[in-house]
């Protein structure tokens, strides 16, 4: 855990903990909601944080950045956690010790605001991180999910979870290039599964 810049002001309002999945599409949209409550919320506080790798790959636009955001990491898989020689299994290795990795450094992160009399009062977070939201409900801090892809992803995975995970998987698992009707999908479009049923989860 670091911080990148200092916020040593008390806060009078909320303070929000994002932690964002260190890839373009996370970092963008939640730096900009970040930044946004940041900036027009009175007495709030923002840290934002995110992986060294997004950092070093300057995946982060600190251009226009209220003072009462700062910017801190948490930790993700080293190259000596990833050993398997599929892809498959490389991103399943990544996620398991980014999991391990990131849940010691954003304890330290939680426990140290606490201690500096500025304590998190909900966490956000991207998709692939959902061990987040476990760690802020151990802490016992709201926490909300911000979904950074399309709407109709996320009506697929409803309706996965909602009477169609045997067609969808179906699909999937026999007919990679078929299609299915969801309801929620506009008259006349169909959805096409271009994926293993494993990866539907």
């Amino acid at each position: 855990m670091d911080n990148k810049n200092d916020s040593s002001k008390s806060l009078t309002g909320p303070h929000f903990l994002f932690v964002t999945f260190p890839a373009q599409g996370h970092v963008n949209p939640s730096l900009e909601l970040a930044k946004r409550l940041a900036g027009t919320i009175t007495g709030v506080g923002v840290t934002f944080a995110a992986t060294d790798s997004a950092y070093n790959r300057c995946m982060l636009s600190k251009e226009n950045v209220p003072e009462t955001l700062v910017f801190a990491t948490y930790s993700e898989a080293h190259k000596d956690d990833i050993k398997s020689s599929t892809s498959t299994d490389r991103s399943r290795e990544y996620m398991s010790a980014t999991r391990r990795r990131g849940r010691e450094t954003l304890t330290e992160l939680i426990e140290d605001n606490r201690r500096q009399n500025r304590p998190f009062t909900c966490v956000v977070y991207t998709i692939f991180l959902p061990w987040v939201a476990e760690l802020a409900r151990e802490f016992h801090i709201p926490s909300a999910l911000l979904w950074v892809q399309p709407v109709t992803v996320f009506s697929i995975f409803y309706h996965y979870f909602n009477g169609y995970a045997d067609a969808i998987s179906e699909i999937a698992t026999n007919d990679p290039s078929g299609s299915i009707k969801l309801p929620s999908l506009p008259q006349g479009s169909k959805l096409s599964v271009n994926v293993a049923s494993d990866q539907c989860l």
